[in-house]
């Protein structure tokens, strides 16, 4: 239609190529632009688990001694502290090597009790009672950027 009208506007009679031209800028339009929106928005193909399954998925690793997994839960800056909110780790490498390193070196068996979640998204709190060697500890998660933020060791109950 936009062709008739535009060319029936200025006498053209013989639209020869126009129309395959046409339809082949609007093919390299539309590839441009799903290339362009994904270098902007990036690829979908990574789904964030929401965080009751982060921390199932964190508490499975630490269970199974595959530590290194857990690097990819975790903020560069997270943190860990305690019930007095004392802070015991200050990033995620010191939380690897001070805390979570330091169950396996010690040889302490584990198990997740419970995992429940409160609050509403983006302030969401996870909390998890894992069994070690027969004491049970409870720690509270926080999220940011769908990743762990901060854990908080609430103690031995």
């Amino acid at each position: 239609y936009i062709i008739a009208v535009y060319f029936g506007s200025v006498g053209i009679r013989k639209t020869r190529y126009a129309i395959k031209a046409g339809l082949l800028a609007d093919l390299g339009g539309i590839i441009a632009g799903v290339i362009i929106a994904t270098m902007f928005f990036g690829d979908s193909a990574e789904t964030r688990l929401n965080p009751k399954e982060t921390i199932q998925a964190f508490t499975a690793n630490w269970e199974n001694n595959e530590l290194i997994k857990n690097t990819d839960f975790m903020t560069e800056n997270c943190v860990l502290y305690d019930q007095a909110f004392d802070t015991l780790c200050f990033n995620r490498e010191d939380i690897m090597n001070n805390f979570l390193i330091a169950d396996l070196n010690e040889n302490k068996s584990m198990e997740t009790r419970t995992i429940k979640v409160t609050g509403e998204a983006p302030e969401e709190v996870v909390y998890a009672k894992l069994s070690k060697n027969n004491s049970i500890e409870t720690y509270a998660f926080t999220f940011g950027q769908g990743r762990i933020q901060s854990i908080q060791f609430l103690g031995n109950f």
